[in-house]
């Protein structure tokens, strides 16, 4: 199901479930820790039913993007089943130009209705008249094998990985003892080891070990092992470099949110100028819009600037008056038009 991060209530829950199902946020987006607003998941959506393993109660489902189509499956089991799952980034269009937040669109189909070339959105006409036969029975047979595999994994027995010793690792402890028949005795240890590993599913032997690998991993304190001093040390100094982690993500934040604050704040001081402008000489601004949407026109730049002589000499003997629009601008802004027929003469 791919990693798990630890809720706000101390439970532990898939990440990729956390980003598809609806309700789910995060408390901090950029470490996507803790999960939270689990208990925000509507009732209605842990009665539905997986249509992948036929399983109801089991975990929240998410539901078919098609309209009038309401296939309901959990996020593992599109994942085994090799749905179509999609995430693309779009802007709002909404706000202003400069201001647009960025907002994660999520699309998830069934099997019935998962487009055959990625990144096509189906409609009906598309699921009626492209989708053949072929590709119907690929689906269904795709659908079987993620049944058949997600069965498998719920009756099989977890797998431990047991670690391995190298063989110089053997033969260097080898000669750190000198008894008869050591061949069979070290045999007999590794079997022992092995064995002893796999019932304590994978922790190490020895105390130290374990300490250290719960120390490592941050969890040092909740497996009882803070009895150490040098454990407990450790422990107070993970405490407080997550804590200034938490304090310098919060200031990262309040940066960011000044940084929107302030860029906002000369979005409306702009706005409020264009304002004042606009009242105390209309007839500017006006002639100011009009060469804007003329500059617009040109998109191939033919009278952006003015004709080089040097190219066309004989430029000046057809059009006695050249004008080009950054020249217009020029003279717009030191004044020299007073009215739009100045401007058109």
């Amino acid at each position: 199901g791919g990693a798990f991060k630890e809720t706000d209530r101390g439970q532990w829950a898939h990440v990729v479930c956390a980003l598809w199902i609806p309700e789910v946020r995060f408390a901090n987006t950029v470490f996507l820790e803790p999960i939270d607003s689990i208990e925000t998941i509507p009732a209605a959506r842990w009665r539905l039913s997986c249509y992948v393993c036929k399983q109801k109660g089991v975990g929240a489902c998410i539901q078919c993007h098609r309209n009038n189509c309401y296939a309901a499956f959990h996020v593992t089991c599109a994942q085994q089943a090799g749905l179509h799952m999609r995430m693309d980034t779009v802007r709002d269009s909404v706000t202003g130009a400069e201001t647009q937040p960025v907002i994660v669109q999520k699309t998830a189909y069934c099997d019935a209705h998962t487009p055959s070339i990625s990144g096509l959105t189906p409609n009906a006409n598309y699921v009626e008249d492209t989708i053949s036969e072929k590709t119907r029975e690929e689906s269904r047979n795709k659908m079987k094998q993620a049944r058949k595999m997600l069965a498998k994994k719920r009756s099989s027995v977890p797998v431990i990985l047991i670690p391995t010793i190298p063989p110089e690792r053997v033969q260097e402890i080898a000669t750190l003892v000198s008894i008869t028949k050591k061949a069979q005795f070290i045999q007999r240890l590794i079997a022992y080891w092995t064995l002893k590993r796999q019932y304590r599913n994978g922790v190490p032997l020895l105390r130290r070990l374990q300490s250290q690998g719960q120390t490592h991993t941050g969890f040092g304190a909740r497996n009882g092992i803070e009895g150490s001093p040098d454990t407990s040390e450790l422990y107070h100094q993970l405490k407080y470099w997550q804590s200034l982690r938490q304090d310098l993500e919060r200031a990262r934040l309040l940066c960011e949110l000044v940084r929107k604050r302030e860029k906002l704040k000369v979005a409306l001081l702009k706005t409020h100028e264009e304002v004042v402008m606009m009242r105390l000489n209309p007839v500017e601004m006006a002639m100011i819009k009009l060469l804007d949407v003329l500059f617009q026109k040109d998109s191939n730049e033919i009278f952006n600037e003015p004709v080089n002589i040097n190219e066309v000499p004989d430029y000046m003997d057809i059009v006695k008056h050249p004008m080009d629009l950054s020249t217009m601008r020029t003279k717009l802004y030191s004044k020299m038009y007073y009215s739009l027929d100045d401007m058109e003469a």
